[in-house]
């Protein structure tokens, strides 16, 4: 016989159980200032709940068994656990503003009360009169069990995650090293997630007797309304007492206070906030999905440019760009983009296996790792690197202003000075298998892979018609076995000189009127092989290969910038020879993004210094001319050439 108390949900009663339990810990954690117990209060009353209101119900079937169970394990564990993790550490700082002022301090436990009660709802209505007076369908549907598959996939990832955690921690005493153990490496909070889909599991199978229809009227509205349980666990979790305090007041922290920023950014930048994902995967994904799908809101976000208190200004700038420009004490900042153009922020490089021709590396260096080392050296010399895509600017007047990507509507953000360094991609072609063998065997710049040993002695491939597509041929002739050029059309449309040496070398041959169709490879995952057809007969052969170069031109990443600086017809931006200038004073130029010739590691690296040094003298000179009260830079970009005479003959630029 069920026990009626107070109302036939059990509401009052359970209401009025949590109201004195937390009110009794509340007294002892405020009179003698010991607030230890404070999680442990919480977890238990879950328990108390749960017990009393199963006794109460008179007729105990298995379904309300094993969600009162359920909850009362969970509460058990965590209460458990959190006491163990602050007696062991001895610290718990979250109520140093709190602990001595009688209402603030309160007010936590009020809002501890609301939480206990309302993520109760699911097993406190289930085991009331107005439930329990209804037949109930035998324990074991479909939704009992996938509650049941549920649940303990949440718990057993809350709780290992907990362990890994109070672990790691206890291992690592430095407050900059970062938690990417074990479940964290898939996500940032996977002790939420767990915590979050266990208490959907518990509604799951508090809600069975009405979603089968055995409860009608007011008890099967009640039953499906406790979701607000789950539903309020996860509004918490996400926007009142969980990510928000965490994610960008943590990210703040680790900036300021320079506790390895630059290696945490990069794991906020392959790391789900709170869905378990391969980072390798989640990395790569627009921004779009990430704000949407995968829940990391902007409010989590933490960009220095808006949210540091050491920020002062914002300007663009790639990665060798800033180095110099701090040692004259300018604020420099870089927008390394969000998988901008498709490329992880880096650039082409990060998609490099082996650099062989960057200077100070005789053994040769990874390409991400190369930059990787560009990074850290910017960082040390006070570069601000903000990992967001510019998607907007405006360069008509100054200070010239841009917008980071899904912030177009918002404010601006302003520059005195704007160096582009956006980059470059090669163009691929889509065969069959690319994807799978791209620096495996295929490339897009024989200068920079030529060299690596899987290409030496071995038979490879170059694809165009053009003069680079030769000069890339008699290159890789050097370390190759031997060099067949493929071209689409009939001709050449190499310069006759080159076409002449190109047809003359004795290591390399030219297949005219033929395209690549599929791409092979071996059981090493290297290519072995190219499948080619003839364009005029439709014929198909295979040529036995372990390199394949694309020699089929570049994109420069300049469609930002169109229509408000100049470039040529291929959409390079035109700057002055010799200098950085382009045809807007105080904006700048370095990298691919103005070479459409050498496109080498090393050249852009250079470019990018003397863009540095011409942007750091352009502020200067503005600087002194607003001083001295002039309206306006005297000195025009042409000056700089001339300052610098050495640079009139720089043949990279």
């Amino acid at each position: 016989m069920a026990v009626h108390v107070l109302d036939d949900y059990y509401l009052a009663i359970t209401l009025l159980i949590t109201v004195a339990y937390q009110l009794f810990f509340f007294a002892i954690a405020f009179s003698l200032k010991f607030d230890k117990l404070t999680d442990f209060a919480g977890g238990t009353n879950f328990v108390v709940l749960a017990i009393i209101t199963l006794a109460f119900s008179g007729v105990q079937h298995a379904r309300q068994i094993v969600a009162s169970l359920f909850i009362m394990v969970w509460g058990a564990r965590l209460s458990a656990f959190l006491l163990f993790r602050i007696i062991k550490t001895g610290t718990d700082d979250r109520f140093d503003d709190k602990r001595d002022k009688f209402f603030p301090f309160l007010g936590f436990w009020v809002f501890q009360m609301f939480w206990v009660w309302t993520v109760s709802l699911p097993v406190t209505i289930l085991n009331s009169p107005n439930v329990t007076r209804f037949q109930q369908p035998a324990f074991g549907t479909g939704r009992d069990i996938a509650g049941v598959i549920l649940f303990v996939i949440g718990l057993t990832m809350e709780a290992i995650c907990d362990i890994q955690k109070y672990r790691f921690r206890s291992k690592n005493k430095d407050r900059s090293a970062i938690c990417d153990v074990g479940f964290f490496y898939w996500t940032r909070h996977p002790n939420y997630f767990g915590e979050i889909i266990l208490h959907f599991a518990i509604f799951m199978i508090a809600v069975s007797p009405a979603a089968y229809g055995y409860v009608t009227g007011g008890a099967y509205d009640a039953l499906y309304a406790s979701i607000l349980g789950a539903f309020f666990l996860t509004t918490l979790l996400l926007f009142i007492s969980g990510l928000t305090l965490q994610e960008r007041p943590g990210a703040k922290k680790r900036y300021e206070k320079g506790l390895n920023w630059e290696t945490y950014a990069r794991y906020l930048n392959r790391t789900s906030i709170l869905i378990p994902f391969p980072p390798q995967l989640y990395e790569k994904l627009p921004v779009l999905i990430k704000r949407t799908i995968f829940l990391e809101f902007p409010i989590y976000v933490f960009d220095p440019a808006k949210h540091s208190d050491a920020a002062t200004g914002s300007s663009g700038a790639e990665e060798g760009r800033a180095r110099s420009s701090d040692n004259e004490r300018l604020n420099a900042v870089l927008y390394e983009g969000m998988l901008a153009n498709g490329i992880a922020a880096g650039g082409q490089l990060t998609t490099t296996t082996d650099v062989e021709n960057f200077p100070g590396f005789p053994k040769g260096i990874g390409g991400t790792e190369l930059m990787d080392a560009m990074r850290e050296q910017s960082l040390r010399f006070g570069t601000q690197i903000i990992t967001e895509t510019i998607s907007k600017v405006d360069l008509s007047k100054q200070p010239f202003k841009f917008w980071v990507e899904g912030e177009e509507d918002k404010a601006p953000h302003t520059a005195d000075a704007v160096i582009i360094a956006t980059g470059a991609s090669a163009r691929r072609l889509g065969l069959d298998g690319e994807t799978q063998y791209w620096q495996n065997g295929i490339s897009a710049c024989a200068v920079c892979d030529g060299a690596v040993p899987i290409f030496r002695k071995k038979p490879l491939i170059v694809i165009g018609g053009g003069d680079s597509a030769a000069e890339e041929a008699m290159f890789l002739a050097k370390y190759g076995s031997h060099v067949t050029v493929l071209v689409r059309r009939d001709k050449l449309r190499a310069s006759k000189t080159m076409a002449k040496r190109l047809l003359s070398h004795p290591k390399i041959t030219v297949k005219y009127n033929t395209v690549a169709t599929k791409v092979e490879g071996d059981d090493k995952g290297l290519m072995s092989s190219l499948t080619i057809q003839n364009t005029a007969t439709g014929e198909e052969s295979k040529l036995e290969a372990n390199g394949l170069f694309y020699a089929v031109g570049h994109d420069p990443a300049t469609a930002l910038f169109k229509s408000q600086v100049d470039m040529d017809e291929d959409g390079y931006i035109l700057t002055k020879p010799g200098t950085s200038y382009t045809s807007v004073e105080g904006v700048f130029a370095a990298g691919d993004v103005q070479d459409k010739r050498y496109r080498q590691a090393v050249t852009s690296a250079g470019s990018g210094c003397i863009a540095a040094l011409e942007a750091e003298r352009y502020l200067s000179e503005k600087e002194s001319a607003e001083g001295n009260g002039l309206e306006q830079v005297e000195a025009k970009k042409g000056e700089g050439a001339d300052a610098a005479p050495e640079y009139k003959s720089n043949p990279l630029l």
